[in-house]
């Protein structure tokens, strides 16, 4: 068999776990479903087609018909967890914090008073292995993807848990970009896409990123992201509240002598909010916008997508 390591960096506080919600722990079907998420999101670019892409999903990854995954995952740690597990205290994230804002749920002052994270700087390798090299290809960009603009844990799109993929060796050796320039152009040659938006989150002809000033460590750049966030959002009142929606539902969206149409509606936000660390240390925001049919009954969200790329203007 041939395979592939990967190996990534946590670069702000993550909050993953398993059925113990107040413990953390780093967990493979996490990070198997953050890389099913990423193939999906790129196969749409990549395909266009949505049979084709299921088709090639399940004889990738696996499923009842097409049987198991044409790829066998398994996790190594340098360090030892245990020594890079934090503790945050509910009170310390008022409502009023940008952690409070962009962390919303993770902790509760009566659910779930105290919650466990893995702090940034702990390292780990992802090991892939496949007896079909075209497989392990097929990895490559959702493991760049992941390490380039994602996370993982609660919270991932809105910063918390973010990666950095700090290289890949194996069949094709991968090194990250050292500064801003050159992860411009990574991310430019991974998104690119010359098709229309699909049914879902995903790569298309009206994807776009916005990479921001550079800070000198990930929590400096995180804290500058979320409060643009916070601050973007909270000025968008009155009858611009239901731009809102272009991050994401449900939202309790108080409106004067009208309810809000979407109050009760999900879905996962289309923006992702990521902190990219560089070789040297220091830390750049990145946000990508990945746009995709809105809801069932609404293509888009209010004021379609203009005002998510507002958002990315000003990062």
């Amino acid at each position: 068999m041939e395979k592939i390591e990967a190996t990534f960096r946590v670069v702000t506080p993550m909050f993953m776990s398993g059925a113990d919600q107040s413990k953390a722990e780093l967990r493979l079907p996490s990070i198997k479903g953050a890389l099913r998420f990423w193939w999906r999101a790129l196969a749409w670019g990549r395909y266009g087609d949505l049979e084709k892409i299921r088709e090639e999903e399940a004889r990738l990854f696996g499923s009842t018909d097409e049987g198991q995954s044409k790829v066998l995952m398994r996790l190594t740690a340098a360090e030892n967890l245990e020594s890079f597990l934090g503790k945050q205290e509910a009170k310390k994230w008022g409502p009023n914090t940008w952690q409070g804002y962009v962390g919303y749920g993770l902790v509760d002052k009566k659910l779930r008073p105290t919650r466990d994270y893995i702090k940034p700087g702990f390292t780990f390798s992802l090991i892939i292995s496949a007896r079909d090299r075209r497989a392990l290809e097929e990895m490559e960009a959702p493991l760049k993807a992941l390490g380039l603009l994602g996370g993982l844990g609660g919270r991932s799109r809105k910063s918390w848990g973010s990666l950095t993929l700090m290289k890949i060796e194996g069949i094709k050796e991968w090194e990250p970009p050292k500064n801003e320039q050159e992860l411009r152009k990574t991310l430019e040659n991974l998104l690119q896409s010359q098709r229309k938006p699909g049914p879902y989150t995903g790569i298309s002809n009206k994807t776009a990123f916005a990479i921001g000033k550079l800070y000198p460590d990930a929590a400096a750049a995180q804290r500058s992201l979320a409060q643009t966030y916070r601050d973007f959002l909270k000025a968008l009142g009155g009858r611009g509240k239901t731009l809102r929606e272009a991050f994401g539902l449900p939202r309790q969206l108080r409106m004067k002598g009208a309810r809000y149409q979407n109050a009760n509606e999900r879905r996962a936000s289309p923006v992702f909010l990521h902190i990219h660390q560089f070789p040297d240390g220091r830390a750049a925001p990145v946000v990508t916008l990945l746009p995709g049919a809105f809801l069932s009954r609404q293509p888009s969200p209010s004021g379609e997508w203009q005002t998510a790329q507002t958002f990315l203007n000003k990062v």
